[in-house]
């Protein structure tokens, strides 16, 4: 069992998709030093995984950050860095061989997290059915990290991918090989039975993200755009990489409602700077915050103006770009990513947009079903899977030969030198030099010179 570390099967995400992505790193390494991610739920909130922080250094202080951010290597229009104030997990925070418990964080900003399009709190649940209830099994959610994506693509900027939620019971049954134990109450699985897509190692403590127009009841705090979708879980742990039958398992959210909004309740959000503009009143709540806005203004701290709304910030384009457009009866048209069509481009018209091949090519059959062609060297359904070259004895006789990604490589023993390849040099034993014996010594070698001759070879030739 191992913490999540990298999107597998996934795409990149598309920039914005995700404000509410926090990356957590180390202070003054910037992307290069992250390590965790974690999810906006509050101007000075963030939730997390506990197994980034506990059994490491805890002090707030080692830690930033960096919101609005898409790569790691570079900084974004509307990117901003934090530092931690506190970090609170879960006191009964436990890790055994079969399970993680109480696997939750939350991390307070030593200051007010300043909201742009592309650094805007998630929603939490509120009277949404539990994400475990048979209604919600096989919805599609969506897990987005910056971790090592090893063959699936650039670990360098945001990744996502779409994984259906599961009931406990199946999610057990898969697992019971494995001898996991799966708690029907803390924990959210969500994966395909064949594998292929998941979370793994590095995007710990990320969000597991649930669009609120698929659930049966919604959060009615906020109504922003930006505010569709619902927090669900948060990334915690699971059983090798995107393997069949080994689900990723989630934190749940809904379980530890209580948790979180006792940990805020602690603190008094409505400062004397009101945090609600042009004249809003700040009421306080589990959430935070409300503010609850005068005639002509909206948005969750009253900063826009109703006159100055359009179709676009009430509506929203699933795969693609909303455009005003007067002639249309919505105002409105969607313009689709590639691959999506549809009047809110919620439709897949080509299905390689959905799976990914990682060094490989994805074509479309005669039926329209979506397969991997495999470069050499690499196979399976998703062309993850390295073909192991060093069946097929490709190296020169006695030399030894190690599976590499992608390929493979010769290496002579100790006592002989060459390449190891048949097309090189092959291994040869390793030669003393004149007048000079090499015997073997303690798995290795030794150089020694003929009776009558002294001299230390090979470094000072026989005499």
């Amino acid at each position: 069992m191992k913490g999540i570390k990298r999107i597998v099967g996934g795409v990149v995400a598309k920039k914005g998709a995700h404000p509410h992505i926090a990356m957590l790193s180390y202070v003054g390494f910037g992307g290069y030093g992250q390590f965790c991610d974690g999810t906006i739920i509050h101007k000075r909130f963030i939730l997390t995984a506990a197994h980034c922080f506990v059994g490491w250094d805890e002090s707030a202080s080692t830690y930033e950050v960096l919101l609005g951010a898409h790569s790691k290597m570079t900084t974004e229009e509307g990117q901003e860095t934090y530092l931690l104030e506190s970090i609170e997990c879960h006191k009964e925070y436990k890790v055994t061989q079969r399970q993680i418990l109480y696997d939750i964080c939350i991390l307070k900003t030593s200051e007010d997290i300043q909201f742009n399009k592309s650094v805007w709190p998630i929603c939490l649940p509120d009277d949404t059915p539990p994400p475990n209830s048979e209604e919600l099994a096989g919805m599609k959610c969506v897990v987005a990290g910056w971790g090592d994506t090893r063959f699936t693509g650039d670990d360098r900027v945001l990744n996502q991918v779409d994984v259906p939620v599961l009931t406990p019971e199946t999610c057990q049954e898969w697992y019971n090989d494995n001898n996991i134990l799966v708690d029907i109450d803390q924990h959210v699985c969500a994966g395909y039975e064949e594998g292929g897509r998941d979370a793994c190692q590095g995007d710990s403590g990320g969000p597991f993200v649930c669009d609120r127009t698929d659930l049966q009841k919604i959060d009615h705090h906020m109504k922003m755009n930006q505010n569709q979708k619902i927090l669900t879980g948060i990334v915690s742990f699971g059983v090798g990489c995107a393997q069949a039958k080994n689900p990723g398992v989630y934190t749940n959210i809904n379980y530890f409602l209580p948790w979180i909004f006792d940990q805020i309740n602690k603190h008094d959000d409505c400062y004397p700077s009101n945090p609600c503009k042009n004249g809003g009143l700040c009421l306080d709540n589990f959430h935070g915050h409300d503010c609850e806005c005068p005639s002509g203004w909206t948005g969750p701290d009253c900063s826009l103006a109703e006159e100055d709304l359009t179709a676009c910030h009430k509506n929203v384009c699933i795969s693609g770009e909303c455009i005003l457009d007067d002639s249309t009866s919505r105002g409105y048209t969607c313009d689709c990513d590639y691959g999506y069509g549809g009047p809110f481009c919620h439709i897949v018209t080509d299905n390689c947009v959905a799976i990914n091949c990682n060094l490989g090519t994805c074509k479309l059959d005669a039926s329209g079903e979506a397969q991997c062609i495999c470069p050499q060297n690499w196979t399976g359904e998703f062309c993850a899977t390295d073909v192991n070259e060093c069946l097929d004895n490709p190296c020169a006789p006695g030399a030894g030969c190690d599976n590499i990604d992608g390929g493979y490589e010769c290496s002579c023993p100790i006592g002989y030198e060459g390449d190891g390849t048949k097309e090189g040099t092959g291994c040869s034993a390793h030669n003393c030099g004149p007048s000079s014996v090499c015997t073997n010594n303690q798995g290795g070698f030794k150089c020694s010179c003929e009776a009558g001759f002294t001299g230390n070879p090979p470094a000072v030739k026989c005499r």
